[in-house]
């Protein structure tokens, strides 16, 4: 009789089930930094991306580039291009329209020795080589920003403003402040090495030996 009735409770008894937020029941396992849309796949050359970054369709990234952490870059509507040296910062986004009512194109290009600060967001627009953007800048579509300028943080640059070049510009939207002489851009040149030093360190963790090895006990 006991026998029996331990028969009943196995059968009767439900196995353990594990917690709903487990790899098993999402729909979406794991992160992917580096995401194709159909044919278009993001490409870059030898640059730091970092694990929580987001890069998503038609996206060109140059050597020598930092994107950190929490960036999304999405080339899913118009590409994106980013060259050589150009470092990203936290959590900024990166996006395009379909189109842009003055008849231009509404790619977003980003030149060389740029360095775009966090939580910025960039909308279709084209920033020249040697640009600085400055933390939480919002730079709207159809806006160009020339060669050597400085956008001052937490600045709006509408859609379709251009900014000189070497000049520095800021507020909401923003305005003129003052031209930019060889002290600015000797600082600008020692951020951006030191971004560059940074990018390779980072980037030394994902080869065959990283750095972990220094620190065992």
């Amino acid at each position: 009789m006991i026998k029996n009735l331990l028969v009943k409770l196995r059968a009767a008894r439900k196995s353990a089930q594990p917690p709903l937020n487990t790899p098993f029941f999402e729909k979406h396992t794991k992160h992917r930094n580096l995401m194709p849309l159909y044919d278009l796949w993001p490409i870059h050359g030898k640059a730091f991306i970092s694990p929580s970054a987001s890069i998503i369709g038609e996206v060109k990234i140059g050597p020598e580039c930092g994107i950190y952490n929490g960036v999304v870059i999405r080339g899913d509507i118009n590409s994106v291009t980013i060259l050589d040296s150009t470092y990203i910062c936290p959590n900024t986004v990166i996006h395009t329209a379909a189109s842009l009512p003055t008849g231009t194109t509404a790619e977003v290009n980003i030149g060389l020795n740029c360095l775009i600060g966090s939580r910025c967001t960039l909308y279709s627009c084209t920033i020249d080589d040697f640009v600085h953007v400055g933390a939480g800048s919002v730079i709207l579509e159809g806006a160009r920003l020339e060669k050597g300028c400085m956008i001052g943080p937490g600045s709006v640059v509408p859609p379709g403003r251009l900014i000189p070049s070497k000049q520095l510009w800021a507020g909401n939207p923003v305005r003129y402040v003052k031209d930019l002489y060889e002290p600015e851009e000797i600082n600008f040149g020692d951020t951006l090495a030191l971004e560059m030093f940074n990018a390779e360190k980072y980037l030394m963790q994902f080869e065959e030996f990283g750095h972990a090895h220094m620190y065992d006990s």
